[in-house]
């Protein structure tokens, strides 16, 4: 019987010989990843209105609700008690070392609960230049960031000073989740502003897939995608890393079959031929707050995704706020209305009619919500069938109604994009 293999960045489990934390009652192991959460720390904004009317101008994420989200999130984490929680980077808003040691302070909890937690930066999180507060009095102004020396520090507990293997170079790391399960967890990041991998990071990491059974199984972690997630690649290139070539090659070499990614905030699914998979799995502060559940068996391994329920955990804990009650409906509208006047706006500097430019933005928001969660397949037919698509399918010098068709290629609006499953021969 083939066993598991999981790429997973820590050193722990390979000396103290892993099992201590995990469920001995589940059949096999249970990991969660969370991505792109953007956590701001409370002492950094009184969510007055600079920073909601900032949010509200952006990219649809909800992060003047993101403590109440990461605390609904924890507490899941808590109650379903996964074997370990992979964080794939952007883990702050801007890189602010007070969202580091706040946020922290909450996967702490997690592990105090007997959750491994595995974390990667992304390029949000080490040497971001534009770290800043708000407040209602004095508005935006800046605060220290996080040097590669204090992200070292404030996480070294959670996969870096753990694993088996540690590259010299980056925030790569090996950790063996049990003697079956492998995660690699690796560092895209090492400079600001670059989506590459060293050199030297590359020689590591095939030296010590190498050095692995044939029966392992493989799971990777990155921030940027391995993979283009959308058939435009003009578009696409800006967030994959950037010689993911090299990167698939060794993961076809040595039969990783999962890599699990985030960046483009959205829910997707790619494969290659060779049966390599890249899963970018939709960003924590966006609605439905959604995040990956892999299940690892002897004989498969399943993916699928799980909304955090804010709505519970705001009625549980007697919170009165109606957005936090109503959170699903109010963090879907909060998305539309974000996208509507943002390209309401691009709209306006084109030839479009008044009644197209509306359409238009109508039909971007509602295409990307879908889009985004993963689940244009569901939406698909209804939308072609509407006056809006009727109205604007032969606009095609314009880019923002090309990129609805980029976005509804066959396998994007032929399949979810929430749910993946490779099964291994006995």
């Amino acid at each position: 019987m083939k066993k598991i293999r999981i790429f997973f960045v820590t050193l722990l489990v390979l000396f103290t010989g892993c099992g201590e934390k995990f469920d001995k009652d589940r059949d096999g192991i249970k990991i969660f990843q969370a991505t792109d959460i953007h956590y701001m720390s409370q002492q950094l904004t009184d969510n007055s209105k600079p920073f909601v009317d900032m949010i509200s101008s952006g990219d649809g994420k909800v992060t003047h609700y993101i403590e109440r989200i990461t605390d609904a999130f924890v507490n899941d984490v808590i109650n379903q008690k996964p074997d370990a929680l992979l964080i794939t980077g952007d883990i702050t808003f801007n890189g602010e070392l007070l969202s580091h040691k706040d946020f922290a302070k909450k996967l702490s909890k997690i592990e105090e609960n007997g959750t491994q937690v595995l974390v990667i930066p992304g390029n949000h999180d080490v040497g971001y230049p534009f770290c800043s507060g708000y407040s209602e009095i004095i508005g935006r102004y800046e605060t220290p960031s996080t040097s590669r020396e204090d992200f070292e520090k404030i996480y070294g507990d959670f996969g870096l000073n753990e694993a088996y293997s540690r590259d010299e170079n980056s925030f790569s790391y090996m950790y063996r989740l049990s003697d079956e399960v492998v995660v690699v967890a690796i560092d895209s990041n090492t400079m600001f502003m670059s989506s590459a991998i060293r050199d030297d990071t590359l020689e590591w990491l095939e030296k010590e897939l190498a050095a692995l059974s044939p029966d392992t199984k493989i799971i990777s972690m990155t921030h940027q995608s391995l993979f283009y997630h959308n058939k435009d690649e003009q578009l696409s290139k800006k967030f994959v890393i950037y010689n993911h070539d090299e990167l698939t090659k060794l993961f076809e070499k040595y039969n990783v079959d999962l890599n699990l990614s985030g960046h483009i905030h959205m829910q997707h699914i790619s494969q290659k031929e060779s049966g390599v998979t890249d899963i970018a799995t939709a960003s924590l502060a966006l609605m439905k707050t959604q995040y990956g559940v892999i299940d690892i068996t002897d004989d498969k391994i399943e993916y699928h995704t799980q909304n955090t329920d804010v709505q519970k955990w705001a009625s549980d804990n007697g919170v009165k706020d109606e957005n936090l009650l109503n959170f699903n409906q109010y963090s879907n509208d909060f998305y539309i209305k974000s996208q509507y006047d943002k390209f309401m706006k691009v709209f306006e500097k084109s030839n479009f009619t008044q009644r197209e430019k509306e359409a238009g933005a109508r039909l971007f928001s509602n295409m990307n919500s879908h889009y985004f969660l993963g689940t244009l397949n569901e939406y698909y037919p209804e939308m072609v069938e509407s006056d809006d698509y009727k109205m604007l399918k032969d606009k095609t010098d314009n880019w923002h109604i090309n990129y609805i068709y980029t976005a509804c290629d066959d396998d994007t609006i032929s399949k979810p994009q929430t749910y993946w499953k490779k099964d291994f021969a006995k």
